[in-house]
């Protein structure tokens, strides 16, 4: 388009708004495509990134560390990718287990989702993992606690994904842990191909629709003119 000329094919009772100054033709253009999404119900899907990905390939526990008697170590013995995974020993608890502070990884009031492949060691009885997130509000004095999802049946046999989402409000945390706990108190097991996705922060903003609105409802050209 090399002029950006003031002329829709109309959407009956649809109000276009865009603003007459400062705007390239893409921009403009960028608005009626919008306008006419909206008009239609339609929306984008908001872009999503990995903002967490522990394969455990480097050899390190990649930050996880012990939660209770627990003792999480990188492992060769079993891997669903590569060569390696997180291997958890020495659970006393049902709470026990590797634990990952999340406080400088998430943001307050956005939805993150949270994923993992787990598998128990050669010879354990099936039993049921999740991922629980231990949250402590600064300036609290107790502890919460947020299930992210529903406890799964394990077995030693195969890998089982374990996958739900959370978010929190508070933006400041004394506590804020991510855990892998089981209902057999002794029970140990294998992490692998961990995950956290969220929102990848690259979303423009909507277009901007202050200005001059018309709808030329007062049978007046309503301030156009001839160029």
């Amino acid at each position: 388009v090399n002029r950006c000329r003031a002329a829709f094919t109309s959407l009956r009772d649809a109000t276009v708004r865009f603003t007459l100054r400062s705007q390239t033709c893409w921009r403009r253009t960028r608005v009626l495509a919008t306008a006419a999404a909206l008009a239609l119900g339609l929306s984008s899907p908001a872009a999503s990134a990995q903002l967490v990905a522990h394969g455990f390939e480097d050899g390190t526990t990649q930050n996880w560390t012990a939660r209770g008697s627990a003792s999480p170590l990188n492992s060769t013995e079993a891997a669903r990718t590569g060569s390696r995974s997180l291997k958890t020993t020495g659970r006393t608890a049902t709470w026990n287990g590797p634990a990952l502070d999340l406080r400088s990884l998430l943001t307050a009031n956005t939805t993150y989702q949270i994923s993992g492949w787990v598998r128990l060691a050669a010879g354990q009885p099936t039993s049921n993992l999740k991922f629980t997130v231990e949250m402590r509000v600064t300036g609290d004095a107790s502890n919460s606690y947020v299930q992210v999802n529903p406890a799964t049946a394990v077995t030693d046999a195969g890998w089982v994904q374990l996958q739900g989402n959370f978010s929190f409000t508070a933006a400041s945390n004394d506590v804020l842990t991510l855990y892998l706990e089981s209902d057999d108190a002794t029970s140990s097991f294998s992490l692998d191909d961990f995950t956290i996705v969220g929102p990848d922060g690259s979303e423009e903003p909507p277009p901007d629709t202050t200005g001059l609105a018309t709808n030329f409802e007062t049978a007046t050209a309503e301030g156009w003119y001839a160029r």
